[in-house]
């Protein structure tokens, strides 16, 4: 009996391997593609916690600067903050909410010892931690500056550089005390500083810093020939006591000069934008400005025969900028002087107003403080 030899079908022979095949590279495949996506996501969030580490070591600088504002006693050593934890709903709170919490902040505050702040502030989210660091510019007070700006019997001591400065076509030497950078608090309330009368050469000083604050009662009146004046130099000046100067008739006395430093001030945009000015249309946009607070001027003119006291500028501010003077050209630096304060019969604060080298704050704009001109920067 002749018998067909058995043929197999060899699409079906081969498809049960060519399947086995395919299910083990999917599975493979996707082994792999699953633990991709647990590393990817593990990945994303682990940079979700780095991100929430940051933002919460920020909040904590933030917060600490905010304090530091507020403070009156400021930490002579290091002053370490209560553990501050961030529940799931966004709030914080000073105890350990358990399985809500999201993260917890730990801020310190260190007085340095060259007189700056510093202000350390650690995140924690989950698996991650970041640390961020801040410092202060300096606050020099009174006891920081004892023997280095005045002496005890309030007279202004000049500073230990010379700069040779034309004032009005005249030549003059400055001594100018090195810049703080930060804040001066000088002179104390109840005190007067004055410039020094019966030295020529040391009665004409600069003293400058981002900020300064002058507490004493400042008495720039010279009564003589003798021509003295205060270069007061920063980005805001404060008078926190009366003012006093004296315009002679033969040229002398004791005048005040504002100075605007290169690379401070307030951008002239910004006063545009805000509400601080009884006249914006005076404010260039592409200028800087100085503040000044007076709390009182005394302007005395001595004219031989005569002498006559006004008193002006009580309690009010105003915002000061650079002008294309021949001073300027000739110094490379921009003064704003006020000696033509007080004229023969017109106030030379409306001249000095009218032509827009002072221009006047509102009466609601809030009065510096110290510690508001201090800055801190990331290290």
């Amino acid at each position: 009996m002749n018998r067909k030899p058995i043929q197999l079908n060899s699409e079906k022979g081969l498809s049960m391997p060519v399947v086995l095949m395919v299910i083990l590279i999917v599975t493979i495949l996707g082994a792999v593609l699953y633990s991709f996506s647990q590393n990817q996501l593990l990945s994303a969030a682990r940079g979700n916690d780095a991100r929430q580490a940051e933002y919460l070591a920020r909040s904590g600088i933030e917060a600490a600067i905010e304090w530091w504002k507020q403070e009156t006693t400021k930490p002579q050593g290091t002053k370490n903050f209560d553990r501050v934890y961030m529940r799931e709903d966004g709030t914080m709170v000073l105890t350990d909410p358990g399985d809500s919490k999201v993260g917890y902040i730990d801020v310190s505050v260190t007085r340095q010892d060259d007189g700056t702040w510093s202000i350390q502030s650690t995140g924690n989210a989950n698996t991650s931690t970041k640390t961020v660091k801040y410092s202060s510019s300096m606050l020099m007070e009174n006891e920081d500056l004892e023997g280095l700006w005045y002496a005890e019997n309030g007279v202004i001591l000049p500073g230990p550089n010379i700069q040779s400065v034309k004032i009005n076509n005249v030549s003059r030497n400055i001594y100018v005390h090195d810049e703080i950078a930060g804040v001066a608090v000088v002179g104390r309330p109840g005190t007067t500083l004055r410039l020094n009368k019966d030295n020529n050469e040391h009665c004409r000083v600069s003293f400058g810093a981002r900020a300064l604050f002058f507490d004493s009662y400042m008495d720039l009146s010279i009564n003589d020939d003798k021509v003295g004046f205060l270069i007061a130099a920063g980005e805001k000046i404060v008078f926190n006591d009366t003012l006093k100067i004296r315009i002679n008739a033969d040229g002398g006395g004791g005048v005040l000069i504002l100075y605007l430093p290169e690379g401070l001030g307030i951008p002239g945009q910004e006063l545009i934008t805000s509400d601080l000015l009884e006249n914006a249309d005076a404010i260039d946009p592409n200028a800087k400005y100085g503040y000044v607070y007076f709390k009182e001027i005394i302007g005395i003119r001595d004219y031989w025969l005569w002498t006559a006291e006004d008193t002006v500028a009580s309690n009010k501010a105003y915002y000061f900028t650079r002008k294309n003077t021949e001073d300027e050209k000739q110094n490379g630096i921009v003064i704003i002087n006020l000696d033509d304060l007080f004229d023969n019969f017109n106030d030379g604060l409306n001249n000095l107003i009218s032509s827009e080298v002072l221009i006047p704050a509102k009466a609601s704009v809030s009065k510096p403080e110290p510690d508001d001109c201090i800055v801190f920067f990331r290290n």
